[in-house]
């Protein structure tokens, strides 16, 4: 659907590692400024959701394409402590979800 090879820009820039996922977290409402990383299949439903939100409400964003890109998936993994759901959702550094939707699915 994408068809992303490498990690991609749009806005922000590659989160540094960091490993903590807040109970309060509001995916869909992303602090102004905050560094936005989203981890993808590129034929992930749930990840071209997330994908739509983001551009709709204007919110800056890297992709980072962890079917195809294996230092992307390592990644995703250190930051969601091995979980393969996609999308993975880290904001500032930080993991924050894994999934789209309510309830979570991915």
């Amino acid at each position: 659907m994408f068809g992303f090879g490498r990690s991609r820009r749009f806005g922000g820039g590659l989160a540094s590692n960091g490993n903590a996922m807040s109970t309060s977290f509001d995916a869909e409402r992303i602090a102004p400024g905050a560094q936005l990383d989203i981890y993808i299949k590129p034929d992930c439903p749930y990840c071209a959701q997330a994908i739509a939100h983001y551009k709709h409400v204007g919110t800056p964003f890297t992709l980072h394409d962890a079917q195809n890109d294996r230092a992307a998936r390592k990644r995703m993994f250190d930051f969601s402590a091995n979980d393969p759901t996609v999308p993975c959702i880290v904001v500032d550094g930080i993991y924050r979800q894994s999934g789209w939707g309510t309830p979570l699915r991915g």
